[in-house]
């Protein structure tokens, strides 16, 4: 297996940035190369929606007999690597926490500034982590979506690009900061302007950079090096155009004749997760949901009383009161529910985690839809979204409906499923008996799924 390829993945063409530092520290091994360039930028997007892309990329390249896998992009690290952790039988390396401790290490002040894309910032993953490593840190976020922009396209090196660059980071001129992380892998390509704009008292680190030499250690750990007399090779894809690819690669990279190919994304829907091992009940014989609504009770005891498995909901156990799901993610509010219930019960359960993340709005409400205006007010959160998407014309009015399944069983054994509906926000309510934002959600079949 160490002859095998090291797979880095990435919305774009910004993790060639941690290629170019792999070639460096790891001259002997062999990298395969996807930019979803058909679907970049990954920063305004629902993270459900990351989260898929990032699973169909992650298993191209895994059908490509790859070692390790290097998400080569903060907003995917954070979208998806628990899931491709979980999931994968190789080691699954990602950029946040390699930039957090290089952060915390090298600021004298504790001051630290991260630039991002709105994903990113809106995760607070970095700060979470900065906190977590040098507790007292004063962490300040900045989404500059723009820079991945000026990347795609090719123009970092322009003046005007340079202009922009400044224009964007005024704000952080007047923070006591003494180091910024550079927290999107595209941002490195226009360290220059960024090392200008911030003066040259500002510390840059760059997670990617970082984050090879963590791929190097775990490389060693596992045995997997490369052995010095093989013949590395470099392999690119790119969902975008191939020839505008090969370009921006071959003049980032300092490299000519790369080799670069074009994968449609009819191809690559065809990647998905694969199931998890079936949790098996075992010797249990009920099974809680975590709910006290009937007709969802009933849904379930159509679907599992026929195998033989009782169905039990939180009405069966009036001594369980509300749960605090305080989680940052739909799996994590679930899980929440899903260990309160087990552990009081010692049964297994399944809980859910739904929300409405919407484009425009950086998906919000997500997580807090139920919230979104008051508590479970569905009229008031209709009316809200939509004075907030007032000003955003039809086209640009995108949404998913998510929903997040936990199965836990009491031993801790746990699956997870997500799921989606694709649809646009209506500019008013239609349709009838609908609940939640069921009566301003259209699915992409056009059909209104109140």
């Amino acid at each position: 297996m160490t002859s095998q390829a090291i797979g880095f993945l990435d919305s774009g063409v910004g993790g060639l940035t941690v290629v170019k530092e792999a070639f460096k520290q790891l001259p002997n091994e062999s990298f395969i190369f996807i930019g979803d360039q058909a679907r970049v930028p990954y920063g305004p997007r629902p993270m459900a929606e990351v989260r898929r892309f990032v699973a169909q990329t992650a298993f191209f390249l895994v059908s490509k007999q790859i070692k390790l896998l290097v998400i080569a992009c903060n907003t995917a690290t954070v979208a998806a690597l628990p899931l491709l952790r979980e999931r994968l039988s190789i080691p699954v390396v990602g950029v946040i926490e390699a930039g957090s401790r290089k952060a915390a290490a090298v600021s004298k002040t504790g001051h630290i500034g991260v630039i991002a894309t709105e994903g990113t910032i809106k995760s607070h993953a970095y700060q979470q982590n900065l906190t977590a490593i040098r507790p007292g840190a004063t962490v300040r976020g900045l989404a500059c979506p723009q820079f991945v922009t000026l990347v795609e396209r090719g123009a970092a090196n322009l003046p005007s690009s340079s202009a922009k660059v400044k224009r964007q980071l005024r704000p952080f001129k007047t923070q006591p900061m003494d180091t910024l992380i550079l927290g999107c892998t595209h941002f490195p390509i226009l360290r220059t302007a960024i090392q200008a704009a911030m003066g040259p008292t500002v510390k840059l680190v760059d997670p990617g950079a970082e984050s090879v030499a963590i791929v190097k250690q775990v490389l060693a750990d596992k045995h997997l090096l490369a052995d010095r007399d093989q013949t590395p090779t470099a392999q690119f894809y790119t969902t975008g155009g191939a020839a505008h690819f090969k370009r921006v690669a071959e003049q980032w990279l300092q490299r000519d004749n790369l080799d670069v190919q074009h994968v449609a994304l009819t191809e690559m829907q065809q990647y998905q997760l694969p199931r998890q091992t079936e949790v098996h009940l075992m010797k249990h014989d009920q099974l809680i949901i975590a709910t006290r609504n009937s007709s969802k009770a009933r849904e379930f005891r159509e679907m599992f009383e026929p195998k033989g498995i009782t169905i039990k909901t939180l009405a069966d156990f009036p001594e369980i009161g509300e749960i605090n799901e305080n989680g940052t993610s739909f799996e994590e509010n679930a899980t929440i529910k899903a260990e309160t219930i087990s552990h009081q019960t010692n049964l297994p359960v399944l809980a859910d985690d739904s929300g409405l993340e919407v484009v425009a709005l950086d998906g919000a409400p997500g997580i807090h839809s139920a919230r979104y205006a008051g508590d479970h007010d569905d009229a008031a959160n209709n009316r809200k979204l939509l004075a907030n998407l007032a000003d955003v014309p039809a086209e640009k009015r995108q949404a998913a409906f998510h929903t997040t399944l936990v199965l836990l069983k009491p031993n801790g054994d746990k699956l997870v499923a997500d799921g989606d509906v694709q649809g646009t926000i209506l500019t008013a309510p239609r349709g009838n008996n609908g609940f939640g934002y069921d009566l301003i959600l259209v699915s992409r079949s056009g059909k209104i799924d109140g």
